[in-house]
């Protein structure tokens, strides 16, 4: 099973979608982010492969690796946290259904495509 994250969107505006880009364009709400052999770095740097533009969020602030049938998510050492199911986690095991915020704004939520659709 590959996992994938879908993005909810920021908590203070759900319809803006222009906070969070990968490397082509602006994240759209409601969209999948597959998650490589490689793993995914968030954070504002645009050396990650999620950018946040946010202030409320690190250069550097988590990073998402595949493990098995789950994900495993690393806070870099954020000062505003990473959050899994709203409760600050330095790291943590992701299963599908899970919800996964950035800086308690940015929230994302673990999918299985397969059961997508």
């Amino acid at each position: 099973m590959t996992l994938a994250l879908r993005y909810l969107g920021p908590r203070s505006d759900p319809t803006r979608g222009d906070f969070v880009r990968d490397q082509a364009a602006p994240l759209r709400q409601g969209q999948l982010i597959d998650v490589p052999t490689e793993g995914l770095t968030l954070g504002r740097s645009s050396h990650t492969s999620l950018q946040v533009a946010s202030s409320r969020v690190a250069r550097l602030h988590a990073r998402i690796m595949p493990l098995g049938d789950a994900l495993l998510v690393t806070d870099l050492g954020s000062t505003n946290g990473t959050q899994l199911h709203g409760v600050h986690a330095s790291r943590g095991q992701l299963v599908a259904g899970d919800r996964l915020t950035l800086a308690e704004e940015f929230e994302f939520e673990v999918v299985d495509p397969e059961q997508e659709g």
